[in-house]
């Protein structure tokens, strides 16, 4: 479980980055970034088969609301 905790520091790490690029600042621009985030890893093998997929996603689509707090202002 460790592992996996570290793990989605990473990825929320990186969906967030790639957020703040390319300008994506609502829940349902997130929540598709999430999943094409985890999609590319998953093609890539970072993310093997055996994890709870839906529980990864789902910890990271509620992030946002920590992301939000770091969107620049207009």
């Amino acid at each position: 479980m460790e592992t996996l905790a570290i793990n989605l520091e990473e990825i929320y790490g990186e969906v967030k980055d790639r957020a703040l690029d390319e300008g994506t600042f609502t829940r349902e621009e997130w929540h598709d970034l999430v999943e094409q985030v985890l999609e590319d890893r998953r093609e890539m093998h970072e993310i093997h088969d055996d994890v709870d997929w839906d529980e990864m996603k789902d910890a990271l689509r509620a992030r946002f609301s920590d992301f939000e707090l770091e969107i620049p202002e207009a």
